[in-house]
């Protein structure tokens, strides 16, 4: 990133939330463990042997990069150096099995609907709301990483092969493993 804050959180702020706009990324009130799960698109399952206190302290980001406009993968990627950097993180990957769910296709194909660029359609939102989860502007990918960050109790994988953004309103019937045992 060309420029970086990283200040404590107000104790009543909001979030975790994540705004992009005008190739700025802002994080409020992420936990670091949010911020691995959110940099590394991986579950809290996956995170093993952090330290506490990267569970209890939330923090803000506001980060712009060299250049203005950079695909969110991209700040994901910049983030993952910035946390290294500015939390001194030290990880390994290792490989394990874990059970996941999959998004895949259905038979009779995406009934969302798809969007394109200055196509005057609302800004990306995606904010899960109970048991509705309405998407604007949004990813596949992006769905996935709210549904395992938030809803379900494994990892989400995105399989269908879809890309670009997409407006849709997901709701269901919660169970109790969903929202870490609260959604029965």
């Amino acid at each position: 990133f060309d420029v970086a804050t990283i200040k404590l959180s107000q104790p009543d702020a909001a979030g975790p939330l994540i705004g992009i706009s005008a190739g700025k990324l802002t994080l409020t009130s992420f936990t670091v463990k949010e911020l691995m799960m959110y940099a590394y698109w991986i579950h809290p399952n996956q995170v093993l042997g952090a330290a506490g206190w990267t569970d209890s302290e939330k923090f803000d980001i506001v980060a712009k990069p060299e250049g203005g406009q950079t695909p969110e993968e991209q700040l994901r990627k910049m983030l993952q150096t910035l946390l290294a950097d500015r939390f001194q993180l030290k990880f390994h990957r290792d490989t394990k099995p874990l059970p996941v769910y999959a998004l895949v296709v259905g038979k009779n194909g995406p009934k969302m609907k798809a969007r394109t660029p200055g196509d005057g359609g609302p800004g990306f939102r995606l904010v899960p709301q109970g048991a509705r989860l309405p998407g604007r502007n949004a990813s596949v990918a992006q769905l996935a990483f709210v549904l395992q960050a938030v809803v379900m109790d494994r990892p989400v994988l995105d399989e269908t092969g879809l890309t670009g953004n997409f407006d849709f309103d997901l709701s269901w019937t919660p169970n109790e493993t969903q929202f870490g045992g609260r959604g029965g």
